[in-house]
C-alpha cells in the first residue's frame, strides 16, 4: 500500500515562538497570507499534520456556549482570523493582524501559490461538494479533487466510522476541506483525524459553495469594508437571523471584555507596570510538571515564557501552574497559555491552574479564557525537584 494512504502524518511539537494574542477566548496567530501558505505547502511535502482553523464572528460567539469547539479551536496547530470585525477589534487593543479569509486562502490555492494539491470535499449540501470536485478537474489547475463525500445528516460517530475514513485515505489527499456546520465540522476532524493519513485539515464551510458556484463571493470593495455579511444575507436570506443572533452576542462581548481591554491599554499608557515577572519549573513527585509564574508580565519577558513552555511541553506530563502571585499579563502571555492547553487537550492531558490571584482571574475573564481555570484544589507535594526553564 501506498505511504501516502497508509502512513498517520507526523505530530510536530506545539511551536510557542509564534506571535500570538488572545481575543475573546481564542489564541490567534500572527501571520499574513504568504506564511500561512508557506505552512499548507511544507505540510504537504513533509507529511506532518496541521488542522488550520479560520474562525469569524460565528465561530467566536459558538466559542461562548460551546466547550467542546472552543477546545477544538485551541487544540489546532494554526489559527487566523476571517471576519473583518475581529481584525477591528484587535486593532483597538494594539495588535496589528490581518484577515485570513478561508475563500481567499483556497482562491490562492487554486492560483498555484501551494503547487500541485490534492484535496477531498466531505460534507455541504447534497451534491454540491461533487460540483465542486468535478469543477476543480474540469478546469485543469493545479489543485484536483481528489473526491467527495455527502455525510447526509448523521452522527459525528457515524460520519467517521471506519469504511468513511478508509474512503478518503484511499483518494490519498493532500487537503480535507470540510462543510458541515462550525462545531459539528471541527468535531468531525478532531475524531477523525486519529485514523486520517491526510496531513492537511479545515472546516471552511462556504467555501465548497464557492468553487461549486453555487454561491458567488461579495465584492472586493464589501470585504475590505466588512460588509461580507450582507452580501451573503442577499444571497442566502435565511442566513440574517443567524447574523442578527451573532451580532447581538458580539455586541456584548465587545461591552464585557473588548471595552475593559481598551480601556485598560489606555490606563496603562498613563500609569505603566514595572517588570517583576518569575518562572519556576518543577517536577513532583507524582510525575507531573509545576509552572510557577508570578509578579507582572511585559511583553519584554515573554521570550522565559515561552521557553519555559518549550521545555515543559518536551515530553508528555501532566501540567500544574502555580498562579497564586500572578499580576498584570497581556494578550500574548493569555494566548500563549491558550495554546498549552490546547496541547495538553489534544493529547489528552491533565491542565490544572491552581489559585490564580485575584488579578489574574480577573484578567482572564476580560480576555473570556476564564475556561482555563480550575475550581479543584490540588495539594502540591513539598519535595520537588527543579529543572531549568
Amino acid at each position: 500500500m501506498n505511504d501516502r494512504t497508509s502512513v498517520l502524518p507526523q505530530q510536530l511539537p506545539t511551536d510557542f515562538q509564534r506571535p500570538v494574542f488572545c481575543l475573546l477566548g481564542v489564541a490567534f496567530e500572527i501571520i499574513d497570507m504568504p506564511a500561512v501558505l508557506d505552512r499548507m505547502k511544507q505540510a504537504a511535502r513533509d507529511r506532518s499534520r496541521l488542522v488550520l482553523s479560520t474562525p469569524n464572528v460565528n465561530n467566536i460567539v459558538t466559542v461562548q456556549r460551546n466547550a467542546a469547539y472552543r477546545d477544538a479551536v485551541a487544540g489546532c496547530e494554526l489559527v487566523v482570523p476571517d471576519g473583518m470585525p475581529l481584525v477591528w477589534m484587535a486593532r483597538w487593543l494594539g495588535i496589528r493582524t490581518r484577515r485570513i479569509a478561508g475563500s481567499d486562502l483556497f482562491q490562492s490555492l487554486m492560483d498555484g501559490e501551494v503547487g500541485p494539491l490534492r484535496v477531498f470535499f466531505f460534507g455541504a449540501p447534497e451534491g454540491v461538494a461533487q460540483t465542486a470536485c468535478e469543477r476543480l478537474n474540469r478546469d485543469g489547475g493545479p489543485v484536483f479533487g481528489a473526491g467527495w463525500h455527502y455525510p447526509g445528516f448523521g452522527s459525528v460517530a457515524e460520519m467517521t466510522a471506519p469504511e468513511v475514513l478508509a474512503r478518503i485515505n484511499a483518494a490519498a489527499p493532500d487537503f480535507v476541506v470540510v462543510a458541515l456546520g462550525t462545531a459539528k465540522g471541527q468535531q468531525w476532524i478532531t475524531r477523525a483525524s486519529t485514523g486520517l493519513t491526510v496531513p492537511l485539515l479545515s472546516h471552511l464551510g462556504a467555501v465548497v459553495n464557492f468553487v461549486a458556484g453555487s454561491l458567488r463571493r461579495a465584492p472586493l470593495w464589501m470585504q475590505n469594508l466588512g460588509l461580507e455579511w450582507l452580501w451573503r444575507i442577499r444571497e442566502e436570506p435565511a442566513l440574517w437571523r443567524r447574523y442578527a443572533t451573532d451580532g447581538w452576542a458580539l455586541g456584548g462581548l465587545c461591552l464585557r471584555s473588548v471595552l475593559p481591554l481598551v480601556l485598560r491599554r489606555l490606563w496603562r499608557a498613563v500609569v505603566p507596570v514595572r517588570s517583576s515577572a518569575r518562572v519556576d519549573l518543577a517536577v513532583l513527585d507524582a510525575g507531573q510538571k509545576r509552572l510557577t509564574l508570578s509578579g507582572n508580565w511585559l511583553p519584554a519577558d515573554l521570550a522565559r515564557l515561552r521557553e519555559a513552555l518549550t521545555v515543559l511541553t518536551a515530553k508528555d506530563s501532566a501540567v500544574l501552574i502555580n498562579a497564586q502571585a500572578l499580576g498584570w499579563v497581556d494578550h500574548t502571555f493569555i494566548g500563549l497559555l491558550i495554546r498549552l492547553y490546547g496541547h495538553q487537550h489534544q493529547r489528552g492531558l491533565r491542565f490544572l491552574i491552581d489559585r490564580p490571584s485575584a488579578a489574574f482571574a480577573r484578567q482572564l475573564r476580560w480576555h473570556c479564557a476564564d475556561y482555563l481555570l480550575a475550581a479543584v484544589e490540588v495539594s502540591v507535594p513539598s519535595d520537588v525537584r527543579k529543572v531549568s526553564a
